[in-house]
């Protein structure tokens, strides 16, 4: 059984999601804490170890951790980090696909698969949009013969 991963598109958007998260807080920092008090060092020291560890570890290892295959009779997505995951889902049970884009999707061909089935749902995030859109056709054909 083979997995399929990611793009590494999506690594370079979650990093950059982090750095822009990370940018505003130490703005706020800045901003609304007196500049060049111990709590003012305190939390930019903080803030500054939790973006090298989200960026060069949690997200790094979030991304080789995240996988999905779409065999004979199942859907399977893996992954997660600290608690790792693996959700399967039966291809007779489904009852809609859904793609979701966002405004950005044009911009980073990136978008959001949702399988739903009664009483559950699957969702494979960050998948390149041509590809969301051909494993979304494929089901929905499959639901159509059924």
């Amino acid at each position: 059984m083979k997995y399929e991963m990611l793009p590494k598109r999506s690594l370079v958007f979650w990093e950059l999601l982090s750095c822009l998260l990370f940018g505003g807080l130490i703005a706020l920092a800045w901003i609304f804490l007196p500049v060049s008090t111990w709590i003012w060092y305190g939390v930019l020291w903080i803030l500054g170890a939790l973006l090298i560890l989200s960026s060069f570890l949690y997200l790094p290892l979030l991304y080789l951790s995240v996988g999905y295959c779409c065999r004979g009779g199942d859907i399977i997505v893996k992954g997660g980090v600290i608690f790792y995951k693996t959700r399967f889902l039966k291809r007779d049970k489904i009852s809609f696909v859904t793609v979701y884009n966002t405004p950005f999707t044009p911009l980073i061909h990136l978008s959001m698969l949702v399988i739903t089935a009664p009483g559950s749902h699957l969702v494979i995030p960050f998948l390149e949009s041509s590809r969301a859109d051909q494993i979304a056709d494929d089901l929905n054909r499959e639901l159509a013969e059924r």
